[in-house]
């Protein structure tokens, strides 16, 4: 197995160069994590700071958050994706008002109990917002040490936790967290740039040739439920005071060549998810009870 030391010196020595300046990383604010947190499921480093930003910005207290309208969220984070994740924010905020007495938990199971908050994000919590020294297992961190140590894609468990007790003696995981995270961004990625990448020599994928092909992407995001539900709620969030009369949304998701059946099914799949609302013909943007 390749040298740990090895791979930690060229990773210290690349973040120096190239690291990405997290807003939330310097802060003493769980707070700022939590949002971080939520915000980086399934997004890249880039675009979270980016909606991290907008949000931290319009909501600053974890009280705003919870106070906060369905659409004024919504609003807030615009066409980032995967939406549901802002309402689920502003559930779990709720519950640490009530429940917290509106501090954000330090404890790992607690933290899990609050919706839309999984191992992944909870760990961003306390490593980044209460200084722990816990790992920010995601998809980055599978991918970068698999093919290094590996030759492959995805590890399991026990190696995992074999790697990252060696790794933690080098340094602690206030370091390896941003460090993989920016790396697993600009180089290590699902296309990466392994001819110039500081760890190719030593990187079992790369010496040995036995990273994945690249495969097209066969789906189709254009004509999508994810495309029309964006669709959706890109035309409210436009609209006059967020709302539209059914026909109209109706007219307007027409061009696209949706049928009758698959439209009725995003719309109800978009109410169920606390998105939008139906109320007297219109369709709302959030919640109309807000209203």
């Amino acid at each position: 197995m390749n040298n740990y030391k090895k791979f930690y010196d060229d990773i210290s020595f690349w973040y120096q160069q190239n690291k990405i300046a997290f807003p939330w990383q310097n802060h003493n604010d769980p707070f700022y994590a939590f949002v971080a947190g939520c915000c980086a499921q399934q997004t890249q480093i880039i675009r979270v700071i980016e909606i991290w930003t907008k949000l931290i910005k319009s909501f600053p207290t974890i009280a705003k958050v919870a106070n906060a309208s369905n659409a004024e969220l919504l609003k807030t984070w615009d066409n980032a994706g995967y939406p549901k994740r802002v309402i689920n924010m502003k559930k779990a905020a709720q519950i640490i008002m009530t429940q917290h007495s509106g501090n954000i938990p330090s404890n790992f199971e607690q933290l899990k109990e609050l919706p839309g908050i999984g191992d992944y994000t909870a760990a961003v919590i306390l490593s980044f917002g209460h200084k722990q020294d816990v790992p920010t297992i995601d998809i980055n961190f599978m991918r970068i040490l698999g093919r290094y140590f590996f030759g492959k894609d995805v590890i399991d468990k026990n190696d995992m936790n074999n790697l990252l007790k060696k790794l933690n003696k080098k340094d602690t995981f206030h370091f390896w967290n941003p460090a993989i995270m920016d790396f697993g961004s600009l180089v290590c990625n699902s296309n990466p740039k392994c001819e110039k990448c500081i760890l190719n020599k030593k990187c079992t994928s790369y010496t040995k040739n036995l990273l994945p092909k690249k495969e097209r992407n066969k789906t189709r995001y254009i004509g999508s439920n994810r495309f029309f539900r964006g669709k959706v709620l890109s035309i409210l969030r436009k609209s006059q005071k967020n709302k539209i009369e059914i026909t109209q949304l109706k007219e307007k998701i027409d061009d696209y060549k949706i049928n009758q059946t698959k439209y009725k099914e995003i719309i109800s799949k978009l109410e169920n998810d606390e998105l939008i609302s139906i109320k007297n013909n219109y369709i709302y943007l959030g919640n109309y009870k807000e209203k």
